[in-house]
């Protein structure tokens, strides 16, 4: 996570979302991952989870086969 006014993924998610949170609500952290609000209890989220996201299949040689 990049530096912020927050200490904790829960205050990193709510900074981000400029509101309280719901269950699936989701936060790009980079590139590669999001953050998936999984569990709240009233305006506290209590669960959240990393997840990788899938990177668009890219041919290096710029070919679509023969």
């Amino acid at each position: 996570m990049t530096d912020g006014p927050y200490e904790t993924a829960a205050g990193f998610v709510l900074e981000r979302l400029g509101r309280i949170a719901e269950v699936g609500d989701r936060v790009p952290v980079d590139e590669e991952h999001v953050v998936v609000v999984t569990e709240v209890d009233g305006n506290r989220i209590t669960r959240v989870r990393l997840v990788s996201t899938p990177r668009e299949e890219q041919d290096p040689e710029g070919g679509g086969g023969a």
